[in-house]
């Protein structure tokens, strides 16, 4: 840290770990203290937004979701789910954060109605709540 500061931000932090910090500072003569006392500290991480303006579009290669590019730096990869109506939602894949910001079903059947949502993965594994529900059907 420098001199003018009095406060350190840990950006390496992992969900469910515990974490202790302890200080010791350096003189301009040259001189350093001893360890401080250990803090404890198990932080919160704040989950991060989820996709936004998700749409579905259906081609005869499967159904393709687009969302926008998100405005969280901190956002390592994203979460898709499907599900048919009466039906339990299932995770069918990870797209990480490529700028891409696509991705192409290509399981989807012909003449199935299919619903998906989204959900964003931050940095520290923390998970979004789910995005807005969006649905296509391949004709």
């Amino acid at each position: 840290l420098f001199p003018e500061s009095n406060n350190y931000f840990d950006k390496e932090i992992e969900k469910g770990k515990s974490y202790e910090y302890f200080i010791r500072s350096h003189g301009v003569n040259g001189s350093v203290s001893e360890l401080s006392s250990g803090v404890a500290a198990e932080p919160k991480i704040t989950p991060p937004p989820p996709p936004a303006r998700i749409s579905a579009a259906a081609s005869e290669k499967g159904i393709l979701l687009k969302w926008d590019k998100p405005a969280d730096d901190n956002i390592a990869k994203f979460f898709i789910y499907r599900y048919r109506r009466g039906k339990k939602q299932k995770k069918i894949a990870e797209a990480s954060f490529d700028g891409k910001n696509e991705y192409l079903d290509t399981s989807a059947k012909k003449g199935e109605l299919y619903f998906y949502y989204m959900t964003s993965v931050n940095k520290q594994n923390a998970e979004s709540r789910a995005g807005r529900e969006v649905g296509a059907i391949i004709k």
